[in-house]
């Protein structure tokens, strides 16, 4: 092999490890006593335009029970290299404002497309 395709090679690795590191699902939480408040983004590293689009958002309070399903947003499409965030707020929801009045509350978001999956998870301790 020449240099010059060892470095194209290379190269090419480079990026594809670039394009495979970015998240398709992100969840940032904050939480003041028993307020909680998130925001969720869905991205779209590809080159193909994605759709429907669906973002669901799920809580429990143990580690092992399981997910409640707290909302769930559709969207027609999320085109490439693009993102959609969706804000929520405990106050949006009963079962939500019940779970964050307890210790320990475990928040899971999905992002599901077709041939376009992500999940992100969040623990979040009252101190």
């Amino acid at each position: 092999m020449t240099r010059l395709a060892v470095f194209f090679l290379c190269l090419m690795g480079l990026i594809s490890l670039a394009l495979a590191g970015e998240r398709v699902a992100e969840m940032r939480v904050g939480r003041n006593g028993n307020k909680v408040s998130l925001r969720i983004t869905a991205r779209n590293p590809d080159k193909q335009l994605r759709g429907p689009v669906r973002i669901r958002l799920y809580a429990r309070t143990g580690k092992r029970g399981p997910w409640l399903l707290i909302k769930t947003w559709k969207e027609r499409a999320l085109p490439p290299h693009h993102k959609i965030c969706r804000d929520y707020f405990d106050d949006n929801s009963l079962l939500l404002r019940m779970l964050a009045s307890r210790r320990t509350l475990y928040l899971k978001s999905e992002v599901s497309a077709p041939g376009l999956r992500g999940v992100a998870e969040q623990t979040l301790v009252q101190r």
